[in-house]
């Protein structure tokens, strides 16, 4: 069964996060209002960013940015599209020809920027063309410019237009590329914000990496010098975003344009451009050809020369950018470059390699994660090893929650340690046990047999029926309590002695030394007669030693009552009963305690006869309690006893407050709501304990909601995510942490007024 994980979330409508609430990187949900939030830090400053899908909100977003040049494109204006309001045909009020010319006239003049189609029925390509220029001085024969300094290239024309290809100096830096996935580039800039020196360095990320194997330790080393240990010495899910495509909003302008020309008699003064040149401002230069040219660069090539020679060099220089000349980037940091469009810096600035800042080992999963300085993370799963793995002595490799089975090298011998509860199973359909230099030592193969070696020879098989032994016994022992060496060893003599001639007497005369109690011989006859001959004769020489046929009585005695006779001759009756006599002299003194707390009689000590009965009694006052001290050796010290052995307990422990343990404790807790308002749950002193578990069942009705919360609490900030959530039907509440003037809280919004029951199982660890 899969596991579904949530993320930060609350049901509460208006309710958002704080930039306290959230770390960097991670996202909240208001499931009621459908938002998303996140925390943005811009250069320190924080705040919460909002994702809306809800129509006004996007609406009300839009009119926070919408007016002039907010770049909004509009479909339709009042139902109409953009063309409908450049057709003249739907202009409303619009003047006549004779209005439009009298409103030329009345505006224009210096600066009107009325751009007519000719002056003095010429275009405008007229006066730009040399041909028609008068009064041209000896020296426009024609115009060579040389550039130089940062801005070189040289050019020639004499028909009044001038080209010149330009060329930027070199600076002396080597063309290249510089910078990449492991190189840092470093640049000298003048005060041009041009280049002048270029190298690179490594960047500043993982060095080295060393395993210590004498306390299973790994070591991550940093070109900078700091270094990264993570333990690993214990082995015991996918988020997806919403991207937001925001299109590209564009407008347009419209001109008017006038279809025939403008006939004009007299002057024009004109404040426009004709043919998009101003006839003023040319004229004026076309004046100064007669006299010394001055020819001034501006922007962001800078030079002035003066000449009337019709040959110029200008000195150039390249105006400066906002950039502060200096080197930046090195092994540690990392140059940030603004490039304008002529490809020049024109802002540059640091900022430090963004390393690593942790390593943590996951024992749950296995995961070794790697974060970095900008609040990247690397996980990578450690459950394969295709290399040696080398424990020195000592140390130890063990399986089980409780260490249960071990598996190490002491110096001198290899142990397996089997110290939990259970057998300790090897299971195969084969196991084969050899020396060091191969040979068998025990092999047993499954439904067939155990084979035990002596220097690679079988001696001992089982088999279906018992054992199979090659070669030699030697016992130490008995076999079926007899000693087979020595049985053999009589064996050898009665085989060595024995004859074919003996006669009975000489075999009598054996039998008699060993004949006696224990022997064992069982005859056949004693002389001459069976033994039930022997037993019919004794008993008719009884019959005939008794006289007469006499009563014999018999009456009991010493606490014994009963009697009986029968007579010498009567074997029919020969059964006789006795019973215990009541010989105690002593009543029932049975005493019932009918006074608690008071002075009653009991009975403190009995005393018997030989036989088990009662003769006397002994009483005493009745005590209904013991004192202090009497508690304190029978039972646990009112301030605190130390066992010694383990404590069993066969039933169950019940306390009314938490469960103390050497480094934190465990309690549980219980409130009932009935209105849908922030109710706390759990309340103590800030960074009283460093890290807290809850489990919290919530129950409404036929409704169960069981989540679990894991928090960090460093006596500031409290951090903390709901690990897992089950629910039965539906989420029943909306959980929160806080740091609250000084006190660590556990807050829960009920998701509404009917009656539910929170219990809460906190485990509160202080380290």
């Amino acid at each position: 069964m899969s596991t579904l994980i949530k993320l930060r979330r609350s049901a509460v409508p208006g309710k958002q996060p704080n930039t306290s609430q959230l770390e960097l990187g991670e996202v909240a949900i208001n499931t009621y209002d459908g938002k998303i939030f996140i925390k943005k830090d811009v250069g320190g400053t924080e705040s919460i960013v909002e994702f809306s899908a809800d129509p006004n909100d996007i609406l009300e977003l839009i009119k926070t940015v919408d007016g002039a040049n907010s770049g909004l494109d509009a479909d339709l204006l009042d139902g109409q599209q953009g063309d409908y309001y450049l057709d003249y045909d739907n202009f409303t009020n619009t003047p006549s020809n004779t209005a439009i010319l009298q409103a030329i006239l009345d505006v224009d003049g210096p600066g009107s920027l009325l751009n007519a189609d000719l002056l003095d029925d010429q275009e405008g390509t007229y006066y730009l063309d040399y041909n028609n220029f008068t009064n041209v001085p000896a020296s426009a024969g024609g115009l060579d410019l040389t550039l130089a300094g940062k801005v070189t290239g040289t050019g020639f024309s004499n028909t009044g237009t001038l080209s010149i290809t330009t060329e930027l100096a070199n600076t002396g830096v080597t063309p290249g590329v510089y910078g990449g996935g492991s190189l840092v580039p470093i640049l000298t800039i003048d005060e041009d914000g041009r280049v002048t020196l270029a190298n690179t360095a490594p960047v500043a990320g993982i060095d080295s990496t060393v395993w210590y194997s004498a306390n299973n330790t790994y070591q991550i080393a940093s070109q900078d010098g700091n270094a990264f240990d993570t333990r690993i010495d214990d082995f015991d899910l996918i988020v997806e975003m919403v991207n937001l495509d925001v299109g590209s909003i564009s407008s347009a302008n419209a001109n008017t344009y006038f279809s025939n020309n403008i006939y004009v008699n007299g002057d024009i003064n004109l404040t426009g451009l004709v043919d998009g040149r101003d006839v003023a401002t040319d004229g004026e230069k076309l004046d100064r050809l007669e006299e010394d040219l001055t020819v001034t660069l501006i922007g962001k090539v800078t030079g002035t020369v003066t000449s009337n020679t019709g040959t110029m060099t200008v000195a150039t220089e390249l105006a400066n950018t906002t950039v502060t000349p200096g080197t930046y980037g090195s092994t540690s940091q990392i140059p940030i470059f603004t490039v304008d469009e002529d490809g020049r810096l024109t802002a540059a600035s640091n900022t430090a390699v963004a390393g690593i800042s942790d390593i943590v080992w996951n024992s749950a999963n296995n995961t070794l994660v790697t974060f970095t300085q900008d609040g990247g993370f690397y996980p990578a799963l450690i459950d394969q090893f295709g290399a040696n793995v080398n424990f020195l002595d000592n140390a130890t490799l063990s399986f089980g929650t409780g260490l249960d089975l071990q598996i190490f090298h002491n110096g001198n011998d290899s142990i397996i340690n089997d110290v939990g509860t259970g057998d300790l199973f090897i299971n195969s359909n084969k196991i084969r046990i050899t020396d060091g230099t191969g040979n068998n030592m025990i092999v047993a193969t499954q439904s067939t047999d155990v084979q035990l070696y002596y220097d690679g020879s079988e001696r001992l098989r089982t088999t279906a029926n018992g054992v199979f032994i090659t070669n030699d016994v030697d016992l130490g022992g008995l076999v079926d309590g007899r000693d087979v060496a020595a049985d053999g060893t009589k064996l050898d003599t009665i085989e060595n002695n024995a004859t074919a001639d003996q006669t009975g007497a000489e075999i009598l005369a054996l039998l008699l030394p060993v004949d006696g109690d224990g022997s064992l011989l069982d005859a056949d006859l004693l002389d001459g007669q069976h033994a039930s001959e022997i037993i019919a004769e004794a008993v008719t020489q009884a019959n005939n030693s008794i006289v007469g046929n006499g009563l014999i009585e018999i009456t009991a005695n010493n606490g014994l009552i009963g009697f009986g006779d029968f007579r010498l001759n009567d074997f029919g009756n020969t059964s006789i009963s006795f019973e215990h006599a009541n010989t105690s002299d002593v009543s029932n003194t049975s005493i019932v305690i009918t006074n608690p707390g008071g002075t009653d009689t009991v009975i403190s000590s009995i005393d018997f006869d030989d036989f088990g009965h009662v003769i006397d009694i002994q009483t005493a006052n009745a005590q209904f309690g013991i004192s202090e001290a009497e508690a304190d050796l029978l039972y646990v010290n009112v301030t605190g006893d130390t066992m010694s052995g383990p404590l069993v307990v066969n039933s169950t422990i019940t306390t009314d407050g938490p469960i103390i343990l050497p480094h934190g404790r465990v309690r549980t807790i219980e409130v009932t709501t009935t209105a849908a308002v922030s109710t706390i749950l759990d309340s103590h002193f800030a960074s009283i304990y460093k890290s807290v578990e809850y489990i919290i069942s919530a129950k409404s009705g036929a409704n169960i909601d069981v989540t679990k919360l894991l928090c960090i609490d460093d006596g500031v900030t409290v951090s903390s995510t709901e690990f897992a959530r089950v629910t039965s039907n539906q989420e029943l509440g909306t959980y929160e942490v806080s740091n609250q003037t000084g006190f660590f809280r556990l807050r829960v919004t009920p998701a509404s007024g009917a009656s539910t029951v929170f219990t809460v199982f906190a485990t509160y660890i202080d380290s």
